[in-house]
């Protein structure tokens, strides 16, 4: 995808963030101090993402509104779908659709991704500004449960089923709209708890599953009067923002994930984080376990849950890289240097640009210098100067790390919105890790020069 077809994504009233836009790069970054609006935007453009082809709350209500299910029920009536295939009137018709999508998903779905009360993000919004429309090839959109014509300059889309009304208004959508589908996977800052007590979770949610049915059935109910206490199980299972909860149903399925490899296990890179551990992941009897590689007496095996911190933080990202990472899937970190040292930060940084270089899409949200300075490191081994190939083996870097600086954006979320960083021949200009530093260095000279002085006296 070139930059040009990148959409823009403007964020208003959320939370702390009263006006924010953000242009997702191949490498997105959102770095800034606490409590300055980072993880409500990056949950807000998860939930859009994940959920802006169907509706996030599977209430009669959300089905009516929804332009999915709007264009089904234009499909069952007209029994096609047509796209214009002339660039100008095709930007036209995306226009209004995700016009239709965005403010759906601001009314109707938003407080849902939250798990908020709807009054909470009352006037909160979320719109997207579109790039350049794709090319609508018939071609390449062969399916078996569709068939495709060209005439008087539309492409006209037909289910093969007359009950397929739904699926077409999907597939219709996704040709319409190819920059949006990511498959976006994240990890929350969330996920050291969740490795913790994801088991208890699902103690208790399967107690109370076992419980309602044993009512259910005490009082003679049948099968399909049964629909009250699962909607009772819902609604205490979704206490949870909908990126968290996301989460804590990976890490439950990440034992009958280890059957599959992913799209980048021939590249290894998870084995970037065994180096960074000393150790590696494996599961056994459906629990996870660390593995240190360390040798003989020093060597240990242990269940997650007595593991380190980093241990634990890092186990999700080596599952989803060896068995579920694909090109073309955003993944987003929230605080990828949590509970890392230094060193690992800095490794971790590289790791990341290792999956960029994948064609993984990458987005965090940071509070790290480390990270910040080593992706400048990497940007400035993205270019091209003398000796390039001696500079980067003398400070080990490879070829795959290196990050084209038209790859990423860079955003601080500051006075109540995001400011995009200026780029130049040394990579992203974070003024506000460059202030600190300077304060703290300053702080150093001149505490110092007391010290000295007292020595001297």
């Amino acid at each position: 995808m070139n930059n040009d077809s990148r959409p823009t994504f403007r964020f208003q009233n959320l939370g702390p963030i009263k006006d924010a836009e953000l242009e997702l790069g191949d490498l997105t970054i959102i770095a800034g101090r606490n409590n300055t609006g980072k993880t409500y935007v990056a949950y807000a453009l998860y939930g859009f993402l994940r959920g802006w082809l169907y509706p996030v709350m599977l209430d009669p209500i959300s089905m009516k509104v929804s332009p999915l299910y709007q264009l089904a029920e234009k499909a069952r009536k007209a029994g096609m779908l047509k796209l214009p295939t002339d660039p100008e009137a095709l930007q036209r018709r995306r226009t209004e659709l995700i016009q239709q999508i965005a403010q759906d998903y601001s009314a109707h779905q938003l407080p849902g991704v939250f798990s908020a009360d709807s009054e909470a993000f009352e006037n909160a919004s979320v719109a997207v500004q579109l790039g350049d429309p794709p090319d609508l090839d018939p071609e390449q959109f062969e399916n078996p449960l569709l068939s495709f014509k060209h005439d008087d300059g539309k492409l006209i889309m037909f289910a093969n089923d007359s009950d397929d009304e739904l699926y077409l208004a999907f597939h219709y959508l996704s040709i319409a709209f190819p920059e949006f589908l990511l498959d976006p996977f994240i990890l929350t800052s969330e996920r050291f708890s969740i490795s913790l007590f994801h088991r208890e979770l699902d103690l208790a949610r399967n107690e109370m599953v076992r419980t309602l049915q044993q009512m259910a059935f005490d009082a003679g109910k049948k099968k399909n009067e049964l629909l009250y206490p699962y909607n009772l199980i819902e609604k205490v299972s979704s206490r949870y923002a909908r990126p968290i909860q996301d989460n804590i149903n990976y890490t439950r399925d990440i034992p009958e994930l280890t059957d599959q490899k992913s799209g980048l296990y021939e590249q290894k890179r998870h084995d970037d984080i065994k180096r960074m551990m000393n150790g590696y992941f494996r599961v056994e009897s459906g629990g996870v376990r660390f593995v240190s590689t360390a040798r003989k007496e020093k060597r240990f095996n242990l269940p997650l849950y007595r593991a380190s911190s980093s241990a634990r933080g890092l186990s999700d990202m080596y599952f989803y890289i060896r068995h579920a990472a694909k090109a073309g899937q955003l993944l987003m970190v929230d605080e990828p240097e949590a509970h890392l040292d230094t060193e690992n930060q800095i490794e971790m940084a590289r790791l990341l640009a290792r999956l960029v270089r994948s064609g993984v899409k990458v987005l965090i949200t940071t509070h790290s210098d480390y990270i910040a300075k080593e992706f400048n490191n990497l940007i400035m081994l993205g270019r091209d100067f003398r000796d390039k190939e001696r500079v980067a083996k003398k400070y080990g870097y490879d070829e795959g790390e290196c990050l084209d600086a038209d790859q990423v954006r860079a955003y601080i979320a500051e006075n109540n919105g995001l400011t995009l960083c200026d780029m130049n021949d040394y990579g992203i200009d974070y003024p506000n890790f460059d202030e600190t530093i300077n304060k703290v260095n300053r702080r150093a000279g001149a505490l110092a020069e007391h010290v000295w002085a007292n020595r001297e006296k």
